[in-house]
């Protein structure tokens, strides 16, 4: 059969047998190129659609976090103002004026476990309905809201700040989350002790909906995940808080279910996917975990709409093969049938072969040609990415140079970190100053008034960056151009006016303001919002400035301002800090809280300023760990030895 086989084989023409060979040959080096294009073409696209999908979670999870820095900074803030909102009575005013400022925050509680002037609990609750804000005061948690009870009740004395679980208020049927923040200070001006906490709730629809505007390619969707894997926001409603990553339908999800567990784990798995949205057509699901509240955003990209235009490009390609083999068995029989005779049938077979050869050679520059053509454009098109780049270089460059040029001029309007001393008026102060970013948003200063007086201040404005620091400046200006008063609360009054006119961006600043008298050792301050400065006797015994004068600055221009007044022994040390001491966070996520600051300062009592300076800094990176601080972070310690004069 072999020799039957080649005989017939040989009887045939030599273009018919050239025609085979040649179409063999081209449809195995065809075919390679189309597998070796199809993989390399298919991992190029397949990086490409991660590179889109990390960029369509960076700019969604870009907006959802500053949704939930906005509500812990509210309810850090709302925290530490709540005596004074109750001794003032404008909680109301105070509650409903957020509720409609933000509209991603449908309620806000606060919860006291003590009514002023009772034993009681009180619950105050401001709560946005269709068209208005309703304030509830003194109702029954329990029977305002049991969801809200449920979720609170595990995290009641069991963590002093946090994200609750997901559910669905009963009261208007809407999905949300809450912040919680507990408590505890003393009361204003001998009134009793207040402790209890705060919680914002975040409309989860209000994020669905702000994920779902997100352009996810053309039939693309993104939705989020809690910690435990249970929808919280989706495209289709019905599967929020129903559907998790492990009740998935069979149809849905079809590889191992460890894979699922991997995502929370690691939030980088990828996964493959048959979404009931995109009628189940093939999809690969991109995980980012947002650091916090420590949920999981999944963008989901159907495989038809990735690997279009390579499915494309294949089909083409097979098209052309199966066109050109048909023509060269067309062409070749033709041409030594019809036209050459047998004397010349080598010549011109070989001369056809020849002809045959030029035209596929024809075909080959013609790909050739558009293979120029597309790097052509390729070349443009990298030109056109280079200039780009160069301009992206060149702005950050200007930026970079811009905001150190900043930090220098900051630098220059607050007194360099590290040790001040004035021999001859027995003060000596030592500095820290660590701004989260290149320029900060905290204010510190100490100066001699005159001879004899010397003015000490430090604050804090609400945010971070480039804006807090251009606020702090105009407010370190104010407090330098009325210092001459002596007086503390008349200062803080006097900054606190200039400070609310033109205040369009509502920044505010939290401020504690000394004068101390270096002859007699007498302490008058003023505490605007302040954190609680901690008073170190030379015998050991702690005490903490905690009296609070009024609001932070700029935020009304009529309040007024109350001050008091202290004797500084010989020997006495005073601890001022802004509140990046205290909430530093760890890789946990607790926060070093005054409990921690009080300890230490007990341990280190008898350190010189430097010694307690530097040992907080150290403490505090130790406590950190591999979290990066992220809020700015500056502490005077003064230490008073002149001789005290009455």
């Amino acid at each position: 059969m072999r020799v039957r086989n080649r005989r017939d084989m040989t009887d045939k023409p030599t273009s018919y047998q050239l025609s085979v060979y040649i179409s063999g040959v081209f449809i195995v080096i065809f075919s390679i190129f189309i597998y070796w294009s199809f993989r390399n073409s298919q991992i190029l696209i397949h990086e490409n659609a991660r590179l889109n999908a990390a960029r369509i979670s960076t700019e969604i999870i870009g907006n959802i976090e500053e949704k939930t820095y906005v509500i812990e900074e509210l309810g850090n803030n709302l925290a530490m103002q709540v005596p004074l909102l109750v001794k003032s009575y404008d909680i109301q005013k105070f509650m409903t004026n957020l509720v409609n400022r933000y509209s991603y925050v449908p309620s806000i509680q606060i919860y006291l476990d003590q009514k002023p002037g009772s034993s009681n609990p009180i619950l105050y609750v401001a709560e946005r309905t269709d068209s208005t804000v309703i304030f509830y005061e003194d109702v029954e948690i329990e029977q305002f809201c049991h969801a809200c009870n449920s979720v609170l009740r595990p995290m009641i004395g069991n963590i002093p700040s946090g994200w609750s679980e997901a559910y669905r208020c009963p009261r208007d049927s809407h999905l949300v989350v809450l912040f919680y923040k507990e408590f505890k200070s003393q009361g204003i001006d001998g009134a009793q002790d207040l402790s209890g906490y705060v919680s914002f709730e975040l409309s989860l629809d209000f994020l669905n909906d702000l994920i779902i505007s997100t352009q996810v390619g053309e039939h693309g969707f993104a939705f989020l995940m809690d910690t435990l894997g249970t929808f919280i926001t989706h495209p289709n409603e019905n599967f929020i808080l129903d559907r998790t990553l492990f009740n998935l339908p069979d149809q849905v999800f079809k590889g191992n279910p460890e894979e699922l567990h991997a995502i929370l784990r690691d939030s980088s798995v990828e996964i493959v996917v048959y979404p009931d949205i995109l009628n189940h057509a093939r999809s690969i699901a991109f995980q980012t975990r947002i650091p916090n509240p420590g949920w999981i955003l999944s963008v989901v990209l159907p495989y038809f709409e990735i690997y279009y235009q390579l499915r494309w490009f294949v089909f083409k390609m097979i098209v052309i093969t199966f066109l050109a083999v048909a023509i060269i068995f067309i062409i070749i029989p033709y041409i030594s049938t019809k036209i050459l005779h047998p004397l010349s049938q080598v010549t011109h077979e070989i001369q056809s072969f020849s002809t045959e050869q030029s035209e596929y050679d024809g075909y080959l520059r013609n790909e050739a040609e558009a293979l120029a053509n597309s790097l052509k454009r390729l070349r443009k098109m990298y030109e056109k990415f280079r200039i780009n780049e160069a301009e992206s270089n060149k702005q950050r460059e200007i930026l970079e140079r811009d905001l150190t040029q900043a930090y220098e001029i900051q630098k220059s309007i607050i007194p360099p970190p590290g040790n001040w001393i004035q021999v001859e008026k027995g003060v000596q102060i030592f500095s820290v100053f660590n701004p989260s970013k290149v320029v900060s948003g905290d204010l510190y200063d100490f100066f001699m008034i005159d001879e004899r007086y010397l003015l000490i201040t430090i604050g804090d404005v609400s945010g971070a960056g480039v804006p807090a620091a251009l606020f702090m400046g105009v407010a370190h200006t104010f407090i330098k151009s009325y210092a001459k008063g002596k007086k503390a609360k008349k200062i803080i009054s006097q900054v606190n006016m200039e400070l609310c006119r033109n205040n369009t961006n509502q920044f505010f600043l939290t401020l504690f303001l000394g004068i101390l008298d270096t002859q007699t050792g007498n302490l008058n301050y003023c505490n605007a919002g302040h954190n609680p400065s901690f008073l170190i006797r030379s015998e050991g015994k702690i005490d903490l400035l905690d009296n609070v004068h009024g609001l932070p600055l700029g935020l009304h221009v009529d309040r007024t301002y109350s001050e008091s007044n202290i004797k500084i022994l010989s020997g006495d040390k005073i601890f001022f800090y802004t509140d990046g001491v205290t909430d530093q966070t760890n890789e946990h996520g607790l926060a070093y809280g005054m409990p921690h600051l009080r300890l230490f300062l007990q341990h280190n009592k008898h350190g010189s300023p430097e010694e307690i300076g530097n040992r907080l800094v150290s403490e505090l990176e130790q406590y950190a760990g591999t979290k990066r601080n992220r809020d700015d972070i500056s502490m005077l310690v003064m230490q008073y030895s002149g001789i005290n004069v009455d």
